[in-house]
């Protein structure tokens, strides 16, 4: 529980703004509040070295990951189609073995330098 605690001030430190301005530099449509907040929690678990799995953003939002798991795991391959983040591919994909994401290097020069 320290450790989500831990993510959730890291997640309440980053400004929603500047995650929205970062979404518009990189000329994305029909930015949602919802979508800023899970590119503020991929970018906590980031700051803190954790790969950013859909279960680890369900505890994060408080999502129910039986009904809304499905949901948040199609965002998160959004993201990465707008080169926000990136899909890890490696290692065996064996049965139950979950996607872990990390954050864009485009998307990081462009949150970093479009101050």
């Amino acid at each position: 529980m320290q450790a989500i605690e831990l993510l959730r001030n890291t997640m309440e430190q980053i400004e929603n703004h500047k995650v929205y301005f970062t979404f518009k530099l990189m000329k994305l449509k029909h930015i949602r509040t919802q979508t800023v907040n899970l590119m503020r929690a991929c970018l906590s678990a980031h700051q803190l070295g954790l790969p950013i799995t859909t279960h680890l953003m369900c505890v994060m939002l408080n999502v129910d990951k039986r009904s809304s798991g499905a949901a948040l795991s199609n965002r998160l391959h959004v993201l990465g189609d707008k080169h926000c983040l990136v899909l890890k591919r490696g290692g065996s994909r064996g049965r139950g073995a979950p996607n872990e994401w990390m954050v864009d290097s485009v998307f990081l020069e462009v949150y970093n330098n479009g101050e």
